[in-house]
């Protein structure tokens, strides 16, 4: 049997755009429902390829050329909407950070307590997912969390 061909020899349209060009009420876009709209948008008008700059951390310029990690994601592309539908962030919060004046920190904060929230009401196999997930990437994601921690204090 034959593999499938590959993808790359047909010509397909696409768009470039990064995740945060999506709308948000909370600033900039992630990698919620309205990137779900913008894909199923983008199939219904025949594109066949959304290319992203890179997904990962920015230095404080925002530049998603200009990244912390090489490996690690932005956690500000985590839909805050997809971890209230989850459960592990309530829907109030949310609504109190879509109404606050710095939506960038609103947006951490959320994170913060949707983290609490998953330590509090995950399930056993999204608990052994994540350690596996941290045993797997610990060869990046120990040093990554470090050097997050140092630049945090030490600016």
């Amino acid at each position: 049997m034959n593999p499938p061909p590959s993808p790359l020899h047909e010509r397909r349209a696409g768009v470039l755009l990064h995740p945060t060009s999506l709308p948000s009420a909370l600033g900039k876009g992630d990698l919620g429902p309205h990137a779900y709209r913008f894909v199923e948008f983008l199939a219904a008008g025949g594109m066949g390829v959304w290319q992203v700059l890179p997904l990962s951390p920015p230095h404080d310029d925002d530049s998603p050329y200009h990244c912390l990690s090489t490996s690690a994601g932005n956690p500000l592309l985590i839909s805050p909407e997809l971890l209230v539908e989850q459960g592990w962030l309530d829907a109030a919060d949310y609504d109190i950070a879509c109404a606050a004046h710095n939506p960038g920190t609103a947006r951490r904060a959320l994170l913060a307590k949707a983290r609490q929230g998953f330590l509090n009401s995950a399930s056993a196999a999204e608990h052994e997912a994540l350690s596996a997930f941290i045993a797997q990437h610990a060869y990046w994601l120990e040093d990554y969390a470090l050097f997050q921690a140092l630049r945090e204090t030490y600016h």
